[in-house]
């Protein structure tokens, strides 16, 4: 690696190519990139979209000291890569980026789906400072920003009640995709699995298979609040379309269902289901129950001969976690 002087000396003065492989050398495990936190921040305004790019990444690494150049990278005038590496890297710092709050609900507003996606899993991990701009997006006539920002509010969980009038208003003239969102979102919110869980419940048998597999991903996010429901999402892994049967397997997992009343019908997917991606979410299913999925382990290994090398490598990855060592 460089030394610190070449490297701040690339970042500040350097040509194009100097300066991305100085910033690619702060992104080693060895370097500190809070040292040349000053140098990779004036990164931003070079007129090269690599460089700036790198840098947002390399500002990512830094952590809390580096939430002002993050906030400077969200801007409306960077290319959405430059945003998206901007937004996850205020993701990965958490409640101290909280002043990132207004460029990052600005960021819900790009035609980007990415960037959306990651401006909401930001503002979800920044938690309760992010409630009050999450609540004036849910007003947007664009059903695409006023999603983005419902998926995040769900994910802020409990600190987020107090959006709950504003998801139940929403809910209630909002077409069924939105309202599944909604109704997740204010049991997250409140702890209450009555308060949309029999909606949810409801549209596992909705005709739009479409519908299906988001109330399946949606009480997927309920965890052990989602038992009520058990039932009929168990019933899901019967479904007719694949998407939804692959959905199903994998949140019977994410609820935490009883193991012995799951295993049966897991390990059947796993070995019988005409479709890939479903004998390969019902392995990850498998493994996600841990130790408790040992007596599946003989069917994962016929599995580890599956024709699909992802189902194959994905049973001997749960076998290697159902038996490691508590």
């Amino acid at each position: 690696m460089s030394s610190g002087n070449s490297i701040e000396s690339d970042l500040r003065s350097g040509p194009e190519e100097a300066r991305v492989a100085a910033l690619a050398a702060l992104l080693t495990e060895e370097a500190n990139a809070g040292d040349y936190l000053a140098a990779v921040d004036a990164c931003l305004d070079h007129p090269s979209e690599p460089v700036r790019h790198m840098a947002s990444l390399v500002l990512g690494r830094v952590g809390a000291p580096a939430v002002g150049p993050l906030v400077r990278a969200l801007n409306k005038e960077q290319p959405v890569p430059v945003r998206t590496a901007a937004a996850l890297g205020l993701a990965s710092i958490g409640p101290d980026a909280a002043p990132a709050v207004r460029e990052l609900c600005r960021a819900l507003t790009s035609p980007d789906e990415t960037l959306r996606t990651a401006g909401s899993v930001a503002l979800a991990k920044i938690g309760a400072p992010a409630v009050s701009g999450l609540r004036l997006m849910l007003r947007f006539s664009d059903p695409a920003v006023v999603a983005a920002a419902v998926f995040a509010l769900g994910w802020v969980g409990r600190p987020a009640a107090e959006a709950v009038p504003d998801l139940e208003v929403l809910a209630a003239g909002a077409p069924l995709p939105l309202q599944l969102a909604c109704v997740a979102a204010v049991v997250r919110a409140t702890g209450d699995a009555a308060r949309g869980l029999p909606l949810l419940a409801r549209s596992l048998s909705d005709p739009d298979p479409a519908v299906r597999k988001q109330a399946v991903e949606k009480i997927g996010e309920l965890g052990e609040q989602a038992h009520p429901a058990l039932p009929q999402l168990h019933a899901c892994l019967s479904d007719p379309v694949p998407d939804v049967r692959a959905a199903a397997a994998l949140a019977l997992a994410r609820v935490r269902a009883p193991a012995d009343w799951a295993l049966g019908s897991l390990t059947s997917l796993l070995l019988n289901d005409p479709a890939p991606e479903v004998r390969l979410n019902a392995a990850i299913a498998l493994s996600g129950f841990g130790g408790s999925s040992a007596p599946a382990v003989p069917h994962l290994r016929a599995a580890e001969k599956d024709p699909d090398a992802n189902v194959a490598a994905a049973a001997h990855g749960a076998i290697e976690i159902i038996q490691k060592p508590q």
